[in-house]
């Protein structure tokens, strides 16, 4: 068992490093659609609307480093013949992984948003 884990934590280490670069993508991709004018309004307008704008995207990269650190180290953990150890784990860990596979499809549609709302701002 302790061998499927070592495995799979090198697959989720890869995806994790993979969803930071797509995130990092999103975040330039959501400041790129809106000019200049636009932006420095969201920014200046007070703390709060700009650290909303951050916010998700950085909450998203968070969530994904934090599971591509458990995965890094995961074959650091000592090996364990205890049944309920090793399935909580892996709950733990499938539950975390499918979290953050949800929050980054949220982030897609906020780019969505971003993008829709810029195009509104842009015909006023």
């Amino acid at each position: 068992m302790h061998k499927i884990m070592i495995d799979r934590s090198v697959d989720l280490f890869s995806c994790s490093i993979g969803a930071i670069s797509m995130i990092l993508a999103a975040i330039a991709i959501a400041v790129v659609i809106y000019n200049k004018k636009d932006l420095h309004l969201i920014v200046t307008a007070d703390e709060k609307t700009a650290e909303g704008f951050v916010f998700p995207y950085r909450y998203g990269a968070t969530l994904w480093g934090v599971l591509g650190l458990v995965s890094f180290l995961s074959p650091f953990f000592p090996d364990t013949n205890n049944a309920v150890v090793f399935y909580a784990t892996n709950l733990l860990w499938l539950f975390l992984t499918v979290y953050c596979v949800l929050f980054t499809l949220y982030l897609i549609g906020e780019v969505i948003q971003h993008m829709l709302l810029s195009a509104m701002v842009e015909e006023k």
